[in-house]
């Protein structure tokens, strides 16, 4: 069973799917504190007339927005990458030979979950890094 591990973790890094990953939360860890910070610059130039008053942002409004605003298109963007990484049967002859092979469909589908949840782990603590290092800069 060790080269279904190995081979999980080389089709994250052979397929890029750890950049579709950790791109969303890094981007929403690097654009969260910044746009907590200047939520009321850009609502009052979006409109001239309207008038908005917002209190003065703390270091947690960055990180809150972090997690607001990440975490609902990363969960879709980890949920579309976990269904193409649990879809064994998707290939058939690729399917046959796991299934001949394989004694137990949970050591098709552990490594795979496994990988993949830490690849996850791993990008969310990413963006969260980012977004105390860009509240830390920004105040």
């Amino acid at each position: 069973m060790p080269g279904l591990w190995r081979l999980e973790w080389l089709r994250l890094f052979r397929a890029h799917r750890w950049i579709a990953i950790a791109a969303v939360y890094m981007v929403f860890g690097f654009t969260g504190p910044f746009l907590a910070k200047y939520a009321a610059e850009l609502f009052a130039g979006t409109s001239p007339e309207a008038h908005v008053e917002l209190p003065p942002p703390t270091p947690a409004d960055g990180v809150e927005a972090y997690v607001d605003n990440g975490i609902g298109l990363s969960m879709l963007i980890t949920v579309i990458i976990a269904a193409g990484t649990m879809a064994v049967d998707a290939r058939r002859p690729l399917a046959l030979f796991y299934r001949t092979r394989v004694r137990h469909p949970r050591d098709l589908v552990l490594p795979r979950y496994t990988v993949l949840t830490i690849g996850v782990i791993s990008a969310y603590v990413a963006g969260a890094t980012a977004a105390w290092y860009e509240t830390a800069v920004l105040n």
